[in-house]
């Protein structure tokens, strides 16, 4: 052991000479470090006292053994034996040593069966960046970390663990993949949501990734966070107001077809008819094709979306083109091939798109932005041609209380929103593309986004995010306190940009919800103009918040605004 080795005052780790925090734990090292046992004591520092030990009685009749002055060989022989000791703890109890403690708890020694850490990033007021390698990173905004009660500066050291893939508890259609990742320090809350992004584990399809999981302490329980899919980065990222475990959250189960317009026959274009369809279930809707003939031509791809029919827009999606029949194949076989058409298939002959975004049961328009290319014949009775398919969402029983009368003047079943602008987002519902719905009226309040749920309310819930393509005046935000049947006192209300600006908090009013309890519901009216972005609602007492599985985790709120024409 080299005698300017140092090692970490709380955890006694090894650290590198010079080093200011600890790679293990994270704490600071002081600048004289914490040396072993026999390494010299600096110069001034008076030298211990210890007791005297009386020297063991010759054994009789032994060989007199010539005396050396300073021989170790008793050190040797009891640090020897010390060795041997040790050797057979380990080896027994060496299981124990590396195993996760109680509730997935990491014991110092845990460290050893990690796949990789990060070094720990001591982060303050300014916020900062950590990155492991393989892609895992947070992004801590600038005034997540608060000073000191005393106004003195904190400092959070931030890390990253990648450990190996364990067993989650999630609903049927919902799996954990890939490795778990603990964010350190476990348990931190910061006052404004961080960022975390995770890599999407090879043989994963991007497309079947839902967000985000992560271990609720309080609870035991693991809950999905939905988050912004970046399929070409490979990369799935959310926004947490805490640390703990996470994982990648995907969907299982088998796509079901769940729609199909689509024969054989002769293609035209222009529909003259709306492509509609009817699901009696839930369904995460996984991809959706419209059909581009064109006279063996394709079409340059567009945007796909969908809407239902009380008006709620779910997409456009940016949508992919895939070439189609065979030229020798179609009823045009006696047509010349034109420039860029080959035997291979009509390039742009199939628009393709995969949402990946939750609807529930209802009627369906299939909506295309380029109806003059879309295919249609007598067969499909003027409808464009397209198909889809989706995978089907468990049905699910209430067992306490549900909040199926949070709000008397929005459709309740109306799926959360999702943390990006992305089309591949999962959860995604984006306002209305222009031309495709009649306006409410100039100046008319609409719904300006709505996380809620018919299923049961729990609390503890993160903050929910909305996306908006254009500028709106808001008018009223409410979320919702059902806090087992006890609502909770008013707090405050507000609105923060993803660059950081914050509008409000506001000071909310209460109203009774469910079964008269009293104030379930907080309301405020910002009458703030918010420009085109993607913003999280921040509520002041997330631990009443209401949350459940449908909503990912997200606290059950919706707002109204008025659209700046």
């Amino acid at each position: 052991m080299s005698q300017n080795q140092v090692f970490c005052p709380s955890c006694g780790a090894a650290v590198t000479p010079g080093a200011q925090f600890c790679r293990t734990c994270g704490k600071p090292i002081p600048a004289e470090g914490a040396r072993p046992p026999g390494t010299p004591v600096p110069s001034g520092t008076p030298p211990a006292v210890l007791p005297a030990v009386p020297l063991p009685a010759p054994v009789p009749g032994a060989a007199a053994v010539p005396s050396r002055k300073g021989s170790p060989t008793l050190l040797f022989v009891i640090g020897g034996l010390a060795l041997v000791c040790i050797c057979m703890v380990c080896g027994i109890g060496g299981m124990w040593i590396i195993a996760p403690g109680p509730g997935g708890t990491r014991t110092p020694e845990a460290v050893l069966a990690t796949l990789s850490r990060s070094d720990a990033v001591q982060i303050g007021i300014e916020g900062g960046k950590v990155s492991l390698e393989g892609g895992a990173e947070i992004e801590v905004p600038a005034g997540a970390v608060q000073p000191n009660a005393d106004g003195s500066v904190k400092k959070v050291p931030v890390t990253i663990t990648k450990d190996p893939p364990q067993s989650v508890s999630l609903r049927s259609d919902l799996a954990s993949v890939g490795p778990v990742y603990q964010l350190g320090p476990d348990g931190v809350t910061f006052a404004v949501p961080v960022r975390i992004a995770l890599p999407i584990p090879e043989g994963v399809d991007p497309a079947r990734v839902r967000g985000l999981t992560t271990l609720d302490r309080a609870t035991g329980k693991w809950v999905g966070v939905p988050g912004a899919v970046d399929a070409e980065a490979r990369k799935v990222s959310a926004e947490t107001a805490h640390f703990s475990s996470w994982s990648v959250l995907q969907a299982v189960g088998p796509e079901d077809l769940l729609f199909q317009i689509w024969n054989y026959k002769a293609a035209y274009n222009r529909p003259t008819a709306p492509t509609t369809f009817v699901i009696a279930a839930s369904y995460n809707v996984t991809e959706i094709t419209t059909y581009h003939w064109n006279v063996m031509k394709g079409a340059p791809p567009g945007t796909i979306w969908l809407q239902a029919e009380d008006g709620t827009t779910y997409g456009p999606w940016k949508a992919i083109g895939l070439p189609g029949q065979d030229p020798v194949m179609s009823p045009y076989s006696g047509v010349a091939y034109e420039p860029g058409i080959t035997p291979q298939g009509v390039a742009n002959a199939y628009w393709v798109v995969k949402p990946n975004v939750l609807i529930p049961a209802g009627t369906y328009t299939v909506l295309d932005s380029d109806p003059e290319t879309w295919s249609q014949n007598i067969e499909t009775r003027g409808k464009g041609m397209a198909w889809g398919k989706g995978i089907r969402r468990p049905t699910e029983t209430p067992t306490r209380a549900t909040a199926s009368a949070v709000a008397t003047t929005t459709r309740p079943s109306t799926p959360a929103v999702a943390t990006t602008t992305r089309p591949s987002t999962p959860l995604l519902r984006t306002e209305t593309p222009a031309g495709t719905i009649t306006p409410q009226g100039a100046g008319s309040e609409e719904t300006l986004f709505e996380v809620k749920s018919s299923g049961g309310a729990d609390t503890g819930a993160s903050p929910t995010i909305f996306t908006i393509r254009e500028s709106w005046k808001v008018t009223e935000i409410t979320t919702y306190h059902w806090n087992n049947g006890r609502g909770a006192k008013p707090g405050t209300i507000g609105l923060r940009a993803q660059d950081g600006t914050a509008y409000g908090p506001w000071s909310a009013s209460g109203l009774p919800g469910q079964g008269g309890v009293a104030n379930a519901y907080w309301v405020v009216k910002p009458n703030v103009i918010i420009p085109p972005g993607t913003y999280s609602v921040l509520d002041s007492d997330p631990g009443t918040w209401a949350q459940n599985s449908e909503t990912l985790g997200k606290g059950m709120a919706w707002g109204k605004g008025i659209r700046i024409r």
